[in-house]
């Protein structure tokens, strides 16, 4: 009997042994994901000054989960790259009525998806979106926000902005279309940080991805890079 208990006590604290293994394996678990046998899992970054990925407000849980985990998501296939034509589409809007993307009669579009309208990365995005809003009308430029929200939530959340419109893809349907779809195990599914640059036609003239190419959405950087863009292009009236 003292064997018994002996060895049982031995193996609960042996290091390294199943229990210890169990725990590292617990570990190694980022918010329930798993990285599956042989495959490396990307090394988290440390946590921001502030706390999380909204630089500083507090560390807003779904903006800190994008930041930190965003890099798990950039191998996926590019599903409208620059020079592909996406299929226009028409969302409810924050305006009260449908809006169709390509606008009839507009020199080109800008499609701003963001994840979460009252989150404070995204509602900066659209706050500099909305200052710079005469600069877009002045170039002929169609300028919306995109999110998976509902037009309840997004008017909430827009009240007081005066030039922006957002439009609700209820269900997911064009950010998943256009590669903007992002899912975060036990959070769901949001609309991924992307901005596209559309002609008329529809053509993707210029994409911006978080990570990647597009600058801070939090100073009026972003905005003015997508400016840039158009007058590049050629697209101003």
């Amino acid at each position: 009997m003292a064997a018994g208990a002996g060895g049982r006590a031995a193996r609960g604290a042996a290091p390294g042994g199943p229990r210890g293994a169990g725990a590292g394996a617990r570990a190694g678990a980022v918010g329930g994901w798993r990285a599956a046998p042989g495959v490396r899992r990307a090394a988290m970054p440390p946590p921001r000054a502030g706390g999380g990925g909204d630089g500083g407000n507090g560390g807003w849980p779904l903006e800190s989960i994008v930041d930190q985990v965003g890099g798990l998501f950039k191998g996926k296939p590019e599903e409208a790259p620059v020079g592909s034509t996406v299929a226009g589409f028409s969302l409810a809007s924050t305006s009260g009525a449908a809006v169709q993307v390509p606008a009839e009669g507009a020199a080109c579009s800008v499609v701003f998806f963001f994840n979460k309208s009252d989150t404070p990365g995204c509602s900066a995005e659209a706050d500099e979106f909305d200052k710079l809003a005469g600069e877009f009308s002045k170039r002929g430029a169609q300028l919306v926000g995109v999110s998976m929200e509902d037009v309840a939530a997004l008017q909430e959340s827009n009240a007081g902005r005066s030039s922006v419109e957002l439009l609700s893809d209820d269900g997911g349907a064009v950010s998943k279309a256009l590669g903007a779809e992002l899912n975060i195990p036990l959070l769901g599914k949001f609309s991924a940080r992307q901005t596209f640059l559309l002609s008329p036609g529809g053509e993707v003239v210029a994409k911006w991805k978080e990570g990647k190419n597009m600058s801070s959405v939090k100073t009026p950087e972003h905005a003015r890079e997508v400016l840039a863009a158009i007058d590049a292009a050629g697209l101003a009236k």
